[in-house]
């Protein structure tokens, strides 16, 4: 017996039946803020964590909407049930209106009911779908007084999950193979009573140092533990000596610190619910933590998480996705598979909400992410309305082709700005054969350079471009500066404007 669905109703902006389908160890919510990503993660984990209470039928628990449990059984399964039934597999369908009525039936594999089951044998049911539902359920929310470590203990930081102090035990403790030690151990803290806290926080220090993610590596000397008072202290020492207390450093590592905390107790089929997992992290981190959130699930652990970002988006491997819409403050979701995404969908670091959402906008394919920042700045100086247009960097022209057969397929409005000695190489000039001429515009034509930075007249070139390389790029720590029209040449802004024109910014 599997839990094959689970559908949702009337919760928050969820108002009619959404359907999530249980067949993958890795799934992924992207949609607008807004949208309801938040709403779909948060009924779910009601659902699980009423499995955990086993407050199912209780009218004084939190479940405020109705949901549906889907099962698959087999005939075997199905001969406890009723010894008459001789299928080889069929579904019952659990259903619950506010936690507190439940109804199961009999379903086809094809969805017709074959027939409503007594009370008494529902009672047996919901026992199963609670054995069934994964054993643990962990929801790591993304607001700040969510996270462990923080300043005011006064907050409820425990938000619908079951993370505290004990899971730092708990992560450490999952390193000894001696299952008496451990049980021991919990036990004596759970009364209350004194264990040997120096051996475990020794232990859990050198954990820890050893387990500091590439993305943290090198920024301090190392993390000291201690324990005092039935509570873990973390402490970040820099490399001057400095200590700072983890629920005063930045909230990038206090997320960070949580997830690994929470990610050490896993067990295989626990489920795993994460919204917005790394948000406070830059892309490199972010890219590590998709690694060891598809470690989690190849080794067992069911994890569910939103995102906006297409560095948590994994190209290569099998999963699935939901896009969540809202239309008029009604939550909708449509499911994907990965093959609808190539992998230089990924490559570009085009978000998958702009893929789906993004068919009014306007994007400009540049060759660089300096030329995102040169069109960007503009863009901003200018007064133009950028929610209008996305800047994408292709990473280098010889992208070209790819990019153009996405832009197609996904009926993108789109322009691609290319410097004009591109079509001085012969690979690439047979590239430009493919894009119709109305979409291509050339940066620099008929100027020594030949590229963007031709762009920048008299001072300019010299403010803000690199010098120090043979061929002066554009710099973009100095361009993003900028923060008015008058920092520039003339001629700088009228050539600017020509090139806006051409690619129809305006």
């Amino acid at each position: 017996m599997k839990i094959k669905e689970i559908h949702i109703n009337n919760y928050k902006s969820i108002n009619s039946w959404e359907v999530i389908k249980w067949d993958t160890n890795l799934m992924t919510f992207v949609g607008k803020n807004g949208s309801g990503k938040t709403n779909v993660l948060e009924a779910l984990n009601l659902i699980f964590q009423a499995n955990l209470s086993r407050s199912f039928t209780s009218t004084n628990n939190l479940i405020t909407f109705e949901y549906k449990i889907i099962l698959l059984v087999n005939k075997k399964e199905l001969q406890i049930i009723d010894s008459a039934l001789l299928m080889d597999e069929c579904l019952i369908e659990v259903y619950s209106n506010k936690g507190s009525t439940f109804q199961t039936k009999i379903i086809s594999i094809s969805g017709e009911e074959i027939y409503q089951i007594s009370k008494e044998k529902s009672s047996f049911l919901i026992e199963e779908v609670q054995k069934n539902i994964k054993k643990r359920c962990f929801f790591l929310g993304n607001e700040d007084s969510r996270l462990m470590f923080i300043a005011d203990k006064n907050q409820d930081w425990r938000y619908q999950s079951n993370i505290n102090e004990n899971l730092i035990l708990e992560a450490y403790l999952k390193t000894y193979t001696d299952f008496e030690i451990q049980n021991d151990i919990m036990e004596k803290l759970a009364k209350g009573e004194k264990f040997d806290s120096k051996e475990i926080s020794e232990g859990l220090e050198k954990l820890i140092n050893q387990d500091i993610p590439g993305f943290d590596r090198g920024m301090f000397s190392r993390i000291k533990v201690s324990f005092a008072n039935d509570k873990f202290s973390l402490v970040l020492v820099e490399k001057s000596g400095v200590e700072i207390d983890f629920r005063h450093t930045n909230t990038g590592r206090r997320w960070y610190y949580t997830f690994y905390f929470i990610k050490k107790c896993l067990r295989d089929g626990d489920l795993f619910i994460i919204d917005e997992p790394g948000s406070y992290l830059h892309p490199d981190a972010q890219s590590e933590i998709l690694r060891e959130l598809e470690l989690l699930a190849q080794n067992g652990c069911k994890v569910i998480f939103t995102t906006h970002s297409p560095y948590l988006i994994s190209p290569t491997l099998q999963h699935f996705y939901y896009v969540i819409m809202n239309e008029k403050g009604n939550t909708s979701l449509e499911r994907y598979d990965m093959d609808n995404f190539s992998k230089v969908r990924y490559d570009l670091g085009l978000d998958l909400n702009d893929l789906v959402f993004g068919k009014n906008k306007t994007y400009i394919l540049v060759e660089g992410k300096h030329d995102v920042e040169v069109l960007n700045t503009f863009i901003r100086l200018f007064g133009i309305d950028s929610s209008k247009y996305k800047i994408v960097s292709m990473n280098g022209e010889s992208k070209l082709s790819a990019v153009y057969e996405l832009a197609e397929e996904e009926e993108l409005n789109f322009m691609v700005l290319l410097d004009a000695d591109v079509k001085k190489h012969p690979i690439q000039k047979q590239r430009l054969k493919q894009i119709p001429v109305e979409k291509l515009v050339f940066a620099g034509e008929g100027t020594k350079e030949e590229s963007i930075e031709a762009l920048f007249y008299g001072d300019d070139a010299f403010k803000y471009l690199d010098q120090n390389k043979k061929r002066k790029k554009v710099a973009p720590e100095k361009i993003m500066r900028a923060t008015n029209l008058q920092e520039f040449d003339d001629k700088t802004i009228e050539k600017f404007k020509e090139l806006f024109k051409k690619l129809g910014i305006r």
